[in-house]
């Protein structure tokens, strides 16, 4: 499935702040993130794979939800968009190929996998130069040989918290997206015999 043109469909620009990386801050700690609008608004924040294992306080995530609201030139009140999720590298030596991980959050609450709009948002992420997905997968890259993107088609491996997506775009010169896509989700639905 594929969102043609999916860039600004909120704030008018595909990076709002009209930089592909920044930075929010809460209390002593300063994060990298990325402000995204395409096909959702949200908040990218990036995190060391300790970072993500130890569960973030939800007033602290909402705190930081907010701060990137008004970054974004979004209501901060409203709790819909812009959406957050944390991404980081998946363990070296990960089965399956996974080249993110992340944990979404949607209306104050983890999501139980990934909504699809914000799991495209984050391929279009990894696509374009110099945002936190793209500068951390790089030096992955650069110092295990091993990206996704090294094949040339932009789709990228995410695991949630209920399996695998995979996900991807199309971006053109000048950061410009044409297109934003998903090509299946890893979710078992069912296991079982059938009889006759």
């Amino acid at each position: 499935m594929e969102f043609l043109d999916p860039a600004g469909a909120r704030t008018g620009r595909l990076f709002p702040t009209r930089s592909p990386i920044d930075a929010l801050h809460l209390g002593n700690t300063t994060f990298d993130v990325s402000f995204i609008d395409a096909t959702n608004p949200t908040i990218f924040v990036w995190m060391s794979r300790s970072e993500m294992e130890r569960p973030m306080a939800p007033t602290d995530v909402e705190l930081l939800r907010q701060a990137g609201a008004r970054k974004m030139r979004l209501d901060p009140k409203a709790q819909a968009q812009p959406k957050i999720a944390f991404i980081c590298l998946p363990e070296d030596g990960n089965e399956g190929g996974v080249d993110l991980e992340i944990k979404a959050y949607s209306m104050g609450e983890v999501h139980k996998a990934v909504p699809m709009t914000v799991a495209m948002g984050l391929g279009v992420l990894a696509n374009v130069e110099g945002t936190v997905a793209w500068n951390y997968m790089q030096r992955h890259a650069n110092d295990s040989g091993t990206s996704r993107l090294h094949r040339g088609d932009g789709i990228v491996r995410i695991q949630h918290p209920s399996g695998f997506i995979d996900v991807g775009a199309e971006v053109g010169a000048n950061r410009s997206v044409q297109s934003a896509k998903v090509c299946m989700t890893g979710r078992r639905l069912m296991k079982g015999n059938v009889w006759w």
